[in-house]
């Protein structure tokens, strides 16, 4: 296969020699970097990489180096399929980039400090395929223009940022049918409403279920919530990990509150049982409500490893207001405002899979040239924009994990990782 730079104003640029064609590697089983620290990773080896992205439909992984340097190019290209091996099937496109991704993400870590606190203020996100820190706004023109002073008045170079119109994400809710054992996908029910459990999971010995902190009573912090399933009278887990929103955490904007998932574990009643690993392969609904999604209590996807979100790549969400839909990774690693709260929640990710209000919670997935039926998690969606169903924010799996959030958990089928 020929390796190919282009650039924004150059279409072919030269051909680059093919990166190592040995045997492709198993898709990856689990997750080796956090957030964009993927792509930290390959600026540790390779400081002129400027990022990546994905052309699922192309086979194509597009590699971004400063300058355009062809042997940077290759270098960069190997060091992320060290990272991610599933993507050493897909061409390697270069990209001649204008900045240095750490630059980016040191840029977007200042943004984020200094206008996530203002009003106005969307999100702030490292925009792998136009190599700038993208910044949504939701404002007046007056605080929109407050926005950009501030912006210079930090240093951000002009070029490297992109302002663009957004709207806030709200956390989504409401959901269905009794089944045992449970699985991801199902309804589940608090006193005060309902959302979708996930994925089931073991946080150590202990088995239980994880779907967003603001399914519980109290957004952050362990207050004991009672969840049911399908509705609270059917008791079947307790609030067990769900760390507060706090102003101390690193990243956190001046006067607002962080988390970096919506992530709550919860241990399981002891007259419940759930099926490790496994996720209900449910129809697709759309519309503004969606038919209840149909599924026949058997088909099941199987979770057989982790892997972390990519700008581009394929994935999809079992929820149980919608059930399954598909769409690409359009975001990554954005630190957002959630509208009508005093919360930011850090490192987030966006994709173009339809979700609903009742899907708070659904697990995200890919196949990523696994078997048919067999997925690898990618994370846990929250919400979107009001109205707007074809955008979905979701907390990726490594973020879920950190110590200061749920931490390590067991979340694949018996033998799978």
């Amino acid at each position: 296969m020929s390796r190919i730079l282009v650039s924004a104003m150059t279409v072919l640029l030269l051909i680059l020699p093919a990166v190592s064609e040995s045997s492709p590697d198993t898709p990856t089983t689990s997750v080796t970097a956090v957030g964009d620290g993927v792509f930290l990773e390959v600026s540790h080896q390779v400081p002129e990489f400027a990022g990546a992205f994905v052309d699922e439909a192309l086979h194509r992984v597009y590699v971004g180096v400063v300058g355009g340097d062809r042997a940077l190019a290759i270098q960069a290209a190997d060091a992320l399929f060290d990272v991610v091996g599933d993507l050493r099937t897909f061409s390697v496109i270069g990209v001649a980039s204008t900045y240095r991704f750490e630059e980016l993400k040191t840029w977007q870590a200042r943004a984020t400090q200094e206008v996530l606190s203002m009003p106005g203020a969307v999100s702030t996100d490292v925009a792998e395929r136009d190599n700038v820190v993208r910044i949504e706004v939701d404002g007046t023109p007056e605080q929109v223009a407050a926005i950009e002073a501030r912006l210079a008045e930090v240093g951000i170079p002009t070029g490297a940022i992109k302002l663009a119109r957004g709207r806030r994400p709200q956390f989504r809710s409401n959901l269905q049918d009794y089944h045992r054992p449970m699985v991801g996908g199902l309804k589940i029910e608090t006193l005060w409403g309902w959302c979708t459990l996930g994925f089931n999971a073991k946080m150590g010995t202990m088995q239980g279920f994880v779907t967003n902190s603001h399914c519980t009573d109290t957004w952050g912090g362990e207050e004991g919530t009672v969840m049911g399933q399908p509705v609270v009278a059917v008791w079947v887990g307790t609030e067990e990990r769900d760390p507060e929103f706090a102003a101390g955490i690193m990243g956190c904007p001046t006067g607002r509150v962080c988390r970096y998932s919506d992530s709550a574990f919860f241990s399981l009643q002891p007259t419940a049982t759930v099926e490790q690993g496994k996720i209900a392969s449910a129809s697709s609904t759309t519309g503004d409500p969606p038919p209840v999604p149909a599924w026949n209590g058997t088909s099941k996807y199987t979770v057989k490893g982790e892997t972390a979100p990519i700008s581009g790549r394929g994935i999809a969400k079992v929820g149980a207001s919608s059930g399954y839909s598909s769409g690409t990774v359009t975001g990554t690693c954005l630190d957002i405002n959630v509208d009508e709260t005093n919360i930011t929640l850090l490192c987030q990710y966006v994709t173009n899979a339809f979700s609903y209000n009742g899907d708070s919670g659904s697990a995200m997935i890919a196949r990523e040239g696994l078997p048919v039926g067999d997925v690898n998690l990618k994370g846990i969606l929250w919400g979107g924009p009001k109205n707007d169903w074809n955008t979905s924010y979701f907390s990726a799996i490594g973020n879920i994990q950190l110590s200061t959030e749920l931490g390590p958990l067991n979340t694949c089928a018996a033998g799978s990782c």
